[in-house]
């Protein structure tokens, strides 16, 4: 590992080389407890995952069983990282609240090792339990695998299981958000060809060209992951097609709250006059921002950071 360890490094600070730059955000926000506890991250390499662990609040100390990682790991940030073989940990009972564990291409979460066997090439984990059972808290201790959904694997639930599952969540979400996307953007279709649309003054007509485009856009995003499905069909990328049509249902719900609170702004303007536009434009979209993104960010936060 002496030689290999220089060129490990340098692999893995390389920005996006590995699926950890995907998927790593998703597995502390859903997975990872709140900080607040004691933190072990077994098997830390250079330490990228112990910094994102301090990154966030953890008390984390990590170890390897390779000391030229762990010494790449202090020269990056100094801090808690020490030289010590999983098999034989130098730490006392209910030490830790909560390990880390990185194998391959999964980041697990090990709250009870029980029947967790062979872990670094074999070699039991005699004794870890208790070093992070601290008060005797016990959390199920089945490894998770780094693409969490926001309920977590189902008790005897497969990869691909877990993906087909979440696939149809999502579009069951879509169909949810569409039926309402479609009749806005056939509404704003229909706007320039009504009798009184001579009547708008030249800034209302580029109110309602910004409220028509950012539907069309909307829309154009919402529909986007059918055709991502179709293209890629049996191309064994179903897991990655998730997490972009996610973004893209997230992006187009931006879009699609921006054209709702241009309509609103352009109607009131139109009918009441400037004032109320802009009570009616910025009430409706401080509503939408809030419980389309800021309630869930906020209950995100309160996890990541919570009080006391």
């Amino acid at each position: 590992m002496g030689t290999e360890a220089p060129n490990w490094v340098a692999w893995a600070r390389e920005p996006g080389h590995e699926s950890y730059y995907d998927y790593g955000p998703l597995f502390f926000e859903e997975t990872v407890p709140a900080p607040g506890r004691r933190t072990l991250d077994l098997g830390c390499g250079e330490g990228r995952i112990t910094r994102d662990l301090r990154r966030r609040g953890h008390d984390v100390v990590g170890a390897d069983g390779s000391p030229t990682l762990v010494t790449a790991a202090r020269d990056a940030e100094p801090g808690a990282f020490l030289v010590a073989d999983a098999a034989r940990l130098p730490f006392a009972d209910a030490t830790y609240d909560l390990a880390i564990w990185r194998s391959g291409d999964r980041l697990q979460r090990l709250d009870d090792l029980d029947d967790l066997n062979p872990l670094s090439g074999g070699r039991g984990v005699s004794g870890l339990p208790d070093r992070l059972a601290r008060s005797g808290q016990r959390v199920r201790g089945t490894p998770m695998s780094l693409q969490r959904s926001d309920e977590g694997g189902r008790e005897g639930e497969d990869e691909k299981e877990r993906v087909d599952r979440e696939l149809i969540e999502l579009l069951n979400e879509l169909r949810v958000a569409l039926p309402g996307v479609q009749i806005l953007f056939a509404f704003m279709l229909t706007v320039p060809f009504s009798q009184r649309f001579a009547e708008l003054t030249n800034f209302e007509r580029w109110v309602y060209f910004a409220a028509f485009i950012t539907a069309a856009l909307g829309t154009a995003l919402l529909i986007a992951p059918s055709s991502y499905h179709r293209l890629l069909f049996r191309h064994g990328d179903k897991e990655q097609m998730l997490f972009t049509s996610n973004r893209l249902l997230l992006c187009g719900m931006g879009f699609v709250a921006a054209s709702i609170t241009l309509s609103v702004g352009l109607i009131s303007e139109f009918v009441f006059g400037t004032t109320a536009a802009l009570i009616a434009g910025i009430g409706i979209g401080g509503w939408l921002c809030w419980f389309w993104y800021g309630l869930p960010l906020t209950r995100r936060g309160l996890r990541e950071h919570p009080k006391g």
